[in-house]
């Protein structure tokens, strides 16, 4: 069936950008110096640090690109590391106050990480992740790449390459024993525990790391968003879940439904379910009996709009702070799930190299395929 609406939301996604001037050659007003988040944080973190570090930028290597890293007190023996992708126009020291995962990490003791969106003023007009589309919406239309701008021109992926940098990162964090630094010692990352998350912009980001990087990524669990990106033929199915407000009015619900089925097609769930939760304020689906146990979950909250997490606030109008911790959801979700084996990409550092290939590999596939449909109009 086709859903006329599907055209509308991906239009709506693509093009609600939220802009700030230009702060020198940045294009924050954010604080992302190297100790912005340690000094901003001491009393949820027990004075505990976030250092920033950086790797290098795939497309320009004298420029680097950076994310912050947290270690609670109690993280003990190998542990999981999970990401947290901000949003639009927003950067980690904002999502910290209202998404809850800084708080979840101490509780659960995780290791966190937050990439840091594009902020070069001169690449793009606000900080963001462009994230790679190509995926076909019911045989309606393609999604192209999201969410990046510069004088309203939009920023092809293959210009910022974000998912390669965020895999990067994750590259530092094991091989270059971040984890066990922080904690001096006592901690490291287990490569089979690699959860992607974030909101809206950063639920895209976790999304796409989960198609293309699915090798690597345990699971996603991720807030206020659907999938922009396509699934690459090396595509193993990965565990998803999604929570997304009704009166979201930035990204529509019926987005993230029409993602959760396809989710669900892809990974041949055999079943489906749904469950009323907190008084029938909210629904949660789930298609379940799927390849390598992938099930695809769609928590869909009835009264909140574009920021669904119990410690937030609301930016949509009508919309109502939710009660559930759909933090907590997410983290039980995710953190169920493991690999089998370590990811072959963890296995050896100048694994990176092929990984860049496979990637140059999979955008050259998008192109053709686009070149092909206009030769056989």
């Amino acid at each position: 069936m086709i859903y006329p609406w599907l055209l509308l939301v991906f239009l709506s996604v693509a093009s609600a950008q939220l802009s700030f001037d230009a702060i020198g050659e940045t294009n924050t007003f954010c604080d992302t110096g190297p100790d912005a988040m340690t000094n901003a944080l001491t009393s949820l973190t027990g004075g505990r640090p976030i250092p920033r570090y950086c790797v290098p930028n795939p497309i320009d290597g004298g420029k680097q690109r950076c994310y912050y890293l947290f270690v609670p007190a109690c993280a003990s023996g190998a542990v999981p590391l999970l990401m947290d992708m901000h949003g639009g126009s927003s950067c980690p020291l904002w999502s910290v106050f209202f998404d809850g995962w800084l708080q979840l990490s101490s509780q659960k003791c995780f290791a966190l990480f937050y990439p840091i969106g594009v902020t070069d003023a001169q690449v793009t007009d606000h900080p963001c992740f462009s994230v790679p589309g190509g995926r076909n919406v019911n045989g309606m239309f393609t999604t192209t790449d999201c969410c990046c701008t510069k004088n309203n021109r939009r920023i092809a992926s293959t210009e910022t390459q974000d998912m390669v940098v965020v895999h990067r990162m994750v590259k530092d964090i094991y091989f270059e024993k971040r984890v066990e630094g922080l904690s001096n010692g006592t901690a490291s990352v287990d490569a089979t525990r690699i959860y992607m998350s974030g909101h809206s912009n950063g639920c895209l980001g976790a999304l796409g790391m989960g198609a293309f990087f699915s090798d690597m990524v345990a699971s996603v669990c991720c807030h206020a968003a659907g999938a922009f990106t396509g699934f690459p033929p090396h595509y193993s199915a990965v565990p998803t879940w999604i929570a997304q407000g009704i009166k979201d009015d930035r990204i529509w619900y019926q987005f993230a439904r029409e993602t959760y089925n396809t989710y669900g097609w892809h990974h041949q769930c055999q079943n489906e379910t749904s469950v009323g939760i907190d008084n029938g304020t909210a629904v949660e689906y789930t298609h379940y009996n799927c390849t390598n146990d992938a099930n695809v979950t769609l928590l869909l909250l009835n009264e909140s709009g574009h920021i669904p997490f119990a410690k937030g606030f609301e930016v949509t109008e009508d919309a109502s702070p939710t009660t559930l911790d759909t933090t907590a959801m997410a983290w039980e979700f995710c953190s169920s799930y493991s690999k089998e084996s370590i990811p072959r990409t963890l296995m050896n550092p100048s694994a990176a190299v092929s990984t860049f290939s496979q990637w140059e590999r999979f955008t050259l596939s998008l192109l053709l395929g686009w070149v092909s449909s206009i030769l056989s109009r």
